[in-house]
């Protein structure tokens, strides 16, 4: 007969009685943590708006603490900056110097370029608009800044204007700002305002050109 092997009861019960072993999670970077926690961010704002997002929340969906999230953010209003406003300003910036004139042949295609910028960021237009409406104020974060916008449009329109001896026949800033608003609301607001098949880009895009051909372009010469 063969010798039978008898466990010691007390390895066994050693055995049982034992933690499981943790695997040790790999350090991430600092550029991988900020990265995560920006798009958590990012994508809550934009889905909930500022009030109805916690720091919580995000720091959760980023798989860190909110220790670290505050370490490397200071708090939500900073995050909100940083994640939404900040890079939203910066493509406007950079879409501002990149045009050379917003009138004259070529407006056509510029109004078309803004309305497609701001298709591209519209998760970000959405989580500004949408924190304002839940009652953000700029004391809670900085307010995104449309000027460089407005404020080269405004010149190169009242150059255009000079050049043909004529006296615009309203206030010239505040039709740039409507035009804008006009096009944001759009964009935002696209499912809402235009019923199927309606609301095709080059539909709405020839529309509004036209729109604002006759009301801010210098009238043609007769």
């Amino acid at each position: 007969m063969k010798d039978v092997m008898v466990a010691d009861p007390a390895i066994a019960k050693a055995s049982l009685s034992a933690p499981p072993v943790r695997q040790r999670r790999a350090r991430r970077s600092r550029e991988n943590v900020e990265g995560c926690i920006r798009e958590a961010a990012r994508r809550l704002f934009a889905d909930r708006g500022y009030a109805a997002t916690t720091t919580r929340e995000i720091a959760e969906q980023a798989d860190v603490s909110e220790t670290l999230l505050f370490r490397y953010f200071g708090d939500k209003a900073q995050l909100f900056d940083a994640v939404i406003i900040e890079p939203f300003n910066q493509v406007i910036r950079k879409f501002t110097m990149a045009q050379t004139s917003f009138h004259g042949p070529d407006a056509p295609d510029l109004y078309r370029l803004v309305f497609d910028l701001l298709t591209e960021n519209r998760d970000l237009l959405t989580a500004i608009v949408i924190g304002r409406a839940q009652g953000a104020t700029a004391a809670d974060h900085h307010s995104p800044s449309f000027e460089p916008f407005f404020q080269a449009g405004l010149a190169s329109l009242n150059a255009e204007y000079a050049a043909a001896g004529i006296t615009p026949p309203f206030d010239l800033d505040i039709g740039i700002r409507l035009t804008f608003g006009m096009m944001g609301s759009a964009v935002l607001m696209r499912d809402w305002l235009f019923p199927p098949g309606d609301g095709a880009r080059d539909h709405i895009l020839a529309a509004s050109e036209e729109i604002v051909r006759r009301a801010l372009r210098v009238p043609p010469k007769t």
